[in-house]
This record gives structure tokens, C-alpha cells and sequence, in this order.
């Protein structure tokens, strides 16, 4: 992971370097350039990726609303392709499913200060779990004879995580290392009663993804009118801001021995990705564009 995080660093700088080379001959080339806007809409699957063993991901959905600006740096040689940059800004939802089973290992304190050495498990995790994003394109785009391609990334800023998620068998194992006792499923150390539990709410997202992938199509030119674009894109996630939770585990026992007259702790079922060590969403779908030049 530590190779993969350096590798990742290495080319988005390079690729920024590269295009401060371009945006200052793209800047000394303004007044034969070509600008264009648009407004579209992209959609497809989404799923996750996690090196975890254990948790799997699967199919959800995506949706994206986009505004584009793409320059063009010349425009003078009409039968040459035309080569430049986008950016713009995208806002959209991605979702995907989670299932598997987990065993998370934690430390805890008691209201006296004692170690407590903690190991959950469950089975039959289910969960669904989206993102609403704010994106930010950096690509390099061709255009030629009304084929387009762009490469290169999407800064994703994610803007809220929702789950909806059941667990199965939720057992929690407490070894006291002072005194050498170890506690299965008690009420004074956590304890789960159901044997199926529900769970809803938010989840603690990523603060910054990079994504990497672009889109291909053919627009056509409506005679004194914008053009329409149609294609499919394609991105995945290759870098993760992810800020973790001081207790990496879906299933939280707190309050431990605080309250003498309810001494059972407290037990919090949270969102499965608390137990996953990263996460990626990738999508793949269709996407059609209004082009104004």
C-alpha cells in the first residue's frame, strides 16, 4: 500500500507539472484557441473495491449532473485534430453493496482505567453504502472529425455517506490483561441480544479521492446549434484521503463500568466500512453532453 500511495504521488505530480507546461502555451496560442462549454449527464454502475478479506463489494448505481469548459490550443489547421484540456464541475451519487463477514480487533478502557482487549465478529454482513460528490475534472481531450476522448482525473470531494446495513451473530469477546480473565458476551463487557440487528445512518467518508479514467463518444453537429455528445465513461479510484475512526470496528463497546446501577456497557452497531482499512468506488456508464463553442 505504501508503494502503491508513492507511485499514485509520483503521477499526479507529474501530470500537474505537465499541464503548467501546457496551460503556458496554451496562454501565448489565446487568440487561436478554441473554447468550449457544455452541460450533460452521466450515469451507469458503481461498485467498491477493498483489499479486505472477508468484505466484498458489488453492484450499486451512478449519477452525475457536469458542467465542462474544454480548451482547444489551436484551431488554425482544421484538418488536423484538435488537442487541449477540460475541467469544470460535476456534482452526482454513487452507491454500491457490501457483504461478507468481519472480525475487528480493538482496545478499550474501563471506568477504572483497566485494558480490556476486544474481538467482535459477525456474520452475514449486508450493507448498502453511497456517496454524494462534488468533482473537479483535470483531463487532456482529443477531438477529431466529431470523435472525442479525455484521460486523466477527477478530484472528488465527497459531501455525505449514507448506509442501510443488517448483521447476523454479533459476538463480542473481552480478555481483561490485568487480571487475566476473559469475558464472552457479557452485559458488564457488551453484549448483542438480537440475533439480527439494523443499522442506519452516515458514515464517516473519505475527505479527498482521486480518481483516474475518462470517456469516449461522438458528437454530432446540429447546423447552427450546439452539439450533442454520446459516449461512456469510465473511472476508478486510485488514491483515498480516508480519515479513520479511533475505534476501527462496526460493532463500538463503550461506557464500560461508568454507571454502577446499569453496569451493562454500551454497544454501538455502526456502518461496516468503520472495519475496512480503505475503500475505492469505481463507475462505468453512459454520458451525454450539449456542447456550445
Amino acid at each position: 500500500m505504501i508503494i502503491r500511495s508513492q507511485i499514485v504521488k509520483r503521477v499526479t505530480l507529474g501530470a500537474m507539472l505537465l499541464l503548467s507546461v501546457i496551460c503556458a502555451h496554451a496562454a501565448s496560442r489565446f487568440n487561436q484557441a478554441m473554447h468550449q462549454f457544455g452541460v450533460g449527464a452521466r450515469g451507469g454502475v458503481s461498485s467498491i473495491s477493498t483489499p479486505d478479506a472477508g468484505i466484498k463489494g458489488s453492484m450499486g448505481f451512478a449519477a452525475r449532473l457536469d458542467a465542462e469548459y474544454t480548451y482547444y490550443f489551436d484551431r488554425s489547421h482544421v484538418r488536423y485534430p484538435f488537442l487541449g484540456f477540460r475541467t469544470g464541475l460535476s456534482l452526482g451519487y454513487c452507491s454500491a453493496n457490501i457483504s461478507g463477514s468481519i472480525k475487528d480487533q480493538y482496545s478499550a478502557y474501563d471506568a477504572e482505567g483497566d485494558r480490556l482487549d476486544y474481538t467482535v465478529t459477525a456474520e452475514n454482513v449486508k450493507a448498502q453504502v453511497s456517496q454524494v460528490q462534488l468533482q473537479i475534472p483535470v483531463m487532456f481531450s482529443f477531438l477529431f472529425n466529431g470523435l472525442y476522448f479525455n484521460a486523466g482525473v477527477r478530484m472528488a470531494f465527497p459531501l455525505a455517506g449514507m448506509y442501510n446495513q443488517t448483521a447476523d451473530d454479533i459476538h463480542i469477546t473481552a480478555y481483561y490483561a490485568k487480571y487475566g480473565v476473559t469475558l464472552v458476551d457479557e452485559p458488564v463487557t457488551g453484549r448483542v441480544d438480537d440475533y439480527t440487528v439494523k443499522s442506519s445512518g452516515s458514515w464517516n467518508t473519505p475527505k479527498f479521492q482521486l480518481f483516474a479514467g475518462g470517456d469516449v463518444g461522438y458528437e454530432i453537429k446540429i447546423k447552427n446549434g450546439p452539439g450533442i455528445g454520446v459516449g461512456v465513461y469510465f473511472d476508478y479510484c486510485v488514491y483515498n484521503a480516508f480519515s479513520r475512526n479511533s475505534v476501527n470496528s462496526m460493532v463500538y463497546v463503550h461506557g464500560i463500568g461508568e454507571n454502577p446501577k446499569a453496569p451493562a456497557a454500551t454497544v454501538d452497531v455502526l456502518s461496516v466500512t468503520n472495519s475496512v482499512s480503505s475503500l475505492g468506488f469505481w463507475e462505468a456508464g453512459l454520458k451525454v453532453t450539449v456542447n456550445f463553442r
